[in-house]
């Protein structure tokens, strides 16, 4: 650990499978032409630079508590195999493909992190 930092007590991962659009929710582009920037305002928050959705103000207001990832990428062309690899860190091997679950499918993070590290006390 270095000095000045602290351990963190927890770690939530939102992740909704293809879900809502991050530029709605957590990337709004609110000076870009109307077809890009999507239907909602959006919002400062507590953190300088950092706005949310109009729909999100407690998300807003608690914005120094969290980060926003916005450097993910891939290129899978399928939400089913595009999650597997998000959510294990591995390729799936039937690439842009739904595929369904199988007893030799690596695991996901949350897995990962239960099985590598003690509780909290």
């Amino acid at each position: 650990m270095h000095p000045g930092f602290g351990r963190a007590k927890s770690v939530v991962v939102i992740f909704t499978s293809g879900g809502q659009s991050q530029l709605d929710m957590w990337d709004p582009k609110p000076n870009a032409p109307e077809e890009i920037r999507g239907a909602f305002g959006t919002t400062q928050t507590t953190t300088p630079g950092l706005r949310v959705c109009e729909h999100l103000p407690r998300m807003a207001a608690l914005a120094d508590r969290y980060c926003v990832l916005r450097s993910m990428t891939h290129d899978d062309l399928d939400h089913g195999s595009a999650c597997y690899l998000a959510l294990t860190g591995q390729f799936h091997q039937r690439k842009s493909s739904n595929p369904p679950p199988r007893p030799t499918d690596f695991p996901a993070l949350g897995a990962v992190l239960t099985r590598n590290t003690r509780p909290f006390t």
